[in-house]
């Protein structure tokens, strides 16, 4: 009768923890937290692969680089059309782009870089001698130009025009530098180039040809960021509507 009454009790506690056993909560993973990378950073000072939708403009502009430089170290003739795979260089560093400097004679592009600089020279002092020199927008200006400081931020607030500050042509129109948002760039000429950055409404579009104080864009709720650019060298704006007045 004893050992009847210890097998019971023995069946009985198994069975109760197993219940117990089922009826805990399944375990949770936690999940890893993955940061998010923002793609549109690249290694300028390593050789690229063209991916899908790149342009040489925008290439251009997150490396500091001219378009015309960038096209000339890559042997890229106008339009300057990109093919998905190609692999280009992003700086004119002679270690870098040592292996297309053998593929070109030394003398026949000093002779190439002497006389596209009277060129660039030239067209400057058309630029400088016109009244085509205006600000982007109509608003208080939040931050200037500095040696620090790029370019210039507007305190602007949602739905103000951003007019060209000259007359161009448009290369660039879209998001594909994410803390620039939708932004806009425009060729002056053959040495200058103008960013307009942070917009909420853009009405153009790469290849149209704009006259200054043409309305292409309007501001969002973000500050206004504009920069003005001569070959790879940052441009006070200010300084060239200061020396028309």
């Amino acid at each position: 009768m004893l050992r009847l009454f210890l097998l019971s009790f023995f069946l009985i506690s198994c069975s109760t923890e197993k219940v117990f056993q089922f009826m805990k909560p399944p375990k949770i993973e936690q999940k890893k937290v993955v940061p998010i990378i923002d793609k549109s950073l690249i290694d300028c000072s390593k050789e690229y692969k063209v991916k899908r939708d790149d342009k040489l403009v925008l290439l251009a502009w997150k490396c500091g680089v001219s378009v015309d430089k960038l096209a000339q170290i890559n042997n890229i003739k106008k339009p300057y059309q990109l093919f998905i795979g190609d692999t280009l260089l992003l700086n004119d560093n002679k270690k870098i782009t040592k292996n297309i400097i053998n593929k070109v004679k030394e003398n026949k592009s000093n002779k190439l870089e002497k006389s596209l600089d009277k060129v660039l020279k030239k067209a400057d002092q058309i630029i400088k001698n016109n009244d085509f020199w205006v600000l982007p927008v109509k608003a208080k200006i939040k931050k200037r130009f500095s040696k620090t400081h790029q370019g210039i931020e507007f305190a602007t607030k949602k739905g103000l025009d951003v007019i060209a500050v000259s007359s161009g042509e448009v290369v660039y129109s879209g998001d594909k530098l994410l803390q620039f948002g939708k932004m806009i760039i425009i060729k002056h000429s053959d040495s200058y180039y103008s960013a307009y950055t942070k917009n909420e409404s853009v009405f153009v579009k790469e290849g149209d040809i704009v006259r200054v104080k043409d309305k292409i864009a309007t501001t969002s709720a973000d500050n206004f960021y504009f920069e003005l650019r001569r070959k790879t060298k940052y441009i006070d704006l200010l300084t060239l509507i200061k020396n028309k007045k």
